[in-house]
């Protein structure tokens, strides 16, 4: 006899609108992908992954998690399936980098010498260590981001939902986290991430959701994406372009 297989821990949005913001959206993520939702300033790309993580109820429709809704899920069940990293997040407590990571893999009931380990490990990996005793508040906004990531990576929950985790970062950690993000979500973990540069997610396994004026557009994979619908969401006009000196497409506008 077979066994069952595992339903997947689907997370969905039916019907969610939240006041003029966000409207009627409806949208299913799978894990082992990673989603990027993408649209113009003003589009409810925040307002709609704060109604994913719980943080905020929709006042009409529901947001589920594995069938369940968000909100009927206790807060010490929540933590280990849904990471949040909202846009802004502030301490004036002078943690480590270390310790502040290291809070993610305790989070995960690990004894304080295996979560150091795999905490200083991820900051390694990520390009983080020398970073690892300097004081969080001196870092700037991009080590900050980073070093956030870091902890939500540690942290290890079944979905991870970045609200513009790439801002204020330069080029090149923009690449190294989204290339993270990718192999996480390769592994397994639902990604789910805010961004505005769109070629930072045009990778062969990322998909994209356009949200315009509150409303759901389109979700398709990142390199099969609809050119016409985010020119018109954009209000600008995008072309999609072989470039063989990085062996991969790119968006340009004009």
């Amino acid at each position: 006899m077979r066994p069952v297989a595992e339903e997947p821990l689907l997370l969905r949005c039916d019907g969610v609108s939240f006041g003029s913001i966000v409207d009627e959206v409806t949208l299913e993520f799978r894990p082992g992908r990673l989603v990027a939702l993408v649209g113009p300033n003003g589009a409810g790309k925040s307002t709609l992954m704060k109604l994913l993580s719980g943080y905020l109820r929709p006042t009409a429709g529901r947001v589920t998690l594995g069938g369940r809704d968000v909100h009927a899920i206790p807060g010490a069940q929540r933590g280990p399936l849904l990471g949040y990293l909202p846009q802004h997040v502030e301490t004036s407590f002078p943690f480590t980098v270390l310790e502040l990571v290291r809070m993610g893999a305790l989070a995960r009931g690990l004894s304080e010498r295996e979560a150091s380990r795999e905490a200083m490990a991820t900051l390694e990996e990520m390009g983080l260590g020398d970073l690892a005793r300097r004081p969080y508040p001196v870092l700037s906004g991009g080590e900050r981001r980073l070093t956030l990531a870091a902890k939500s990576l540690v942290q290890r929950p079944a979905w991870m939902l970045l609200d513009e985790p790439t801002e204020g970062m330069d080029w090149n950690n923009a690449r190294k986290l989204i290339h993270v993000l990718a192999e996480a979500a390769a592994s397994g973990v639902g990604v789910v991430v805010v961004v505005h540069d769109l070629n930072q997610v045009l990778l062969p396994h990322a998909w994209m959701a356009l949200i315009s004026e509150g409303r759901m557009v389109e979700l398709a994979p990142a390199l099969q994406f609809d050119v016409d619908l985010l020119s018109r969401a954009f209000g600008c006009r995008f072309h999609l372009v072989d470039v063989p000196a990085i062996g991969r497409k790119v968006l340009v506008q004009r």
